[in-house]
């Protein structure tokens, strides 16, 4: 088997056979394994009836989440169990895909071509094209940190590291793994190929879907607000938990490196908070502001630097972090700053 597709699975009766389709019709099916970790609620067990006709036509392993150890809900639970199958397939590479999204054709066909003319890459990116729920086409999305979308992994990478997903992550879980991964890239000097010109991967943006049920009429700002806690931990926690376990081993440049890897990282956090000042519950408004501003004085403490420093990277780099601020704008709906970078750091009372 070269690739193994891991899908999470939650209510998805509508749209499971759109994307099984989009597997069948592939150019080389028997180059495929998928695996449907099931977590449906109990008014939806009948998701297997869908599934069953498939694994006729390729190869299906389904079952549902087992209870153990996970206490809660959530997209991260669905994917931590699904990726610990995966690990045990004798496979080459292992991608994930959301229940209600589909490959384009000749998927599998284009990517093993170039995975082999990249000499097997530990991480391959690619761009994934979203589309509304009725079909039509929205736009065109970046490779991005955040996303699972439009990525391969190295099964072997991913033994080697241990890299999986943060157990009972309510959200953000996707970014927790791929800041995971990133940890190690830059750590071991590990080369990743990106294909930003090519596009395999279909994401619906459905109003029903897990990431967006709770915030329809809000947008994704008040989820972001109701998340951001985790968000910082996902993004920035990550590197300053492992930088922490790893100092001692680590060259001057790779301090640098991850110091500056983390700046951006606190600046796009920055930009989703200046985001939030213009709707959402004050409460978790200050909340925000509280977290991010431990977060930061973690920063200097893990890294021993100051604010100066912080300031620097932002404003010697202006063209990656306009960037972040554009991104921000599509996560968050909106951006005002309502004050640069510079004077947020500045004005922040780290022991009020």
């Amino acid at each position: 088997m070269f690739f193994t597709i891991v899908i999470p699975a939650y209510n998805c009766e509508k749209t499971i056979d759109r994307l099984l389709a989009s597997i069948e019709n592939q150019y080389c099916p028997e180059e495929l394994k998928v695996i449907i970790t099931d977590d449906s609620d109990k008014d939806h067990d009948d998701l297997y009836a869908y599934v069953k006709p498939y694994q006729k036509k390729f190869l299906i392993d389904y079952y549902k989440r087992e209870k153990t150890p996970y206490t809660i809900h959530c997209p991260g639970n669905t994917r931590h169990s699904g990726l610990k199958k995966a690990l045990k397939e004798n496979t080459e590479y292992i991608l994930f895909i959301d229940c209600d999204d589909e490959f384009i054709p000749n998927t599998f066909k284009t990517m093993k071509e170039l995975i082999v003319q990249s000499r097997y890459p530990d991480i391959i990116g690619s761009r994934f094209d979203a589309y509304n729920e009725n079909g039509t086409f929205a736009y065109k999305e970046q490779n991005s940190l955040g996303w699972l979308h439009g990525k391969l992994f190295k099964k072997t990478f991913l033994e080697k590291y241990n890299i999986q997903f943060k157990v009972d992550m309510e959200a953000h879980e996707d970014t927790y793994f791929n800041c995971l991964l990133t940890y190690y890239q830059i750590r071991e000097r590990i080369e990743s190929a990106h294909f930003d010109n090519i596009c395999f991967y279909k994401w619906y943006r459905r109003a029903e879907s897990t990431s967006h049920k709770e915030n329809i009429q809000d947008r994704n700002d008040i989820f972001i607000q109701k998340h951001f806690r985790d968000y910082l931990y996902s993004c920035i926690g990550v590197f300053l938990d492992n930088f922490k376990r790893d100092e001692k081993f680590l060259s001057p440049q790779l301090k640098q490196d991850f110091m500056v890897r983390t700046v951006h990282s606190i600046y796009m956090a920055y930009c989703y908070f200046q985001g939030f000042m213009n709707s959402g519950r004050l409460d978790r408004i200050k909340d925000c502001y509280e977290a991010l501003k431990e977060c930061i004085w973690e920063y200097y403490k893990t890294f021993n630097v100051g604010q100066e420093d912080l300031i620097k990277v932002v404003y010697s780099m202006p063209q990656i972090f306009i960037n972040h601020r554009n991104i921000s704008y599509v996560g968050v709906g909106h951006f005002i700053e309502r004050e640069s970078f510079q004077d947020f750091i500045h004005n922040m009372r780290f022991y009020e």
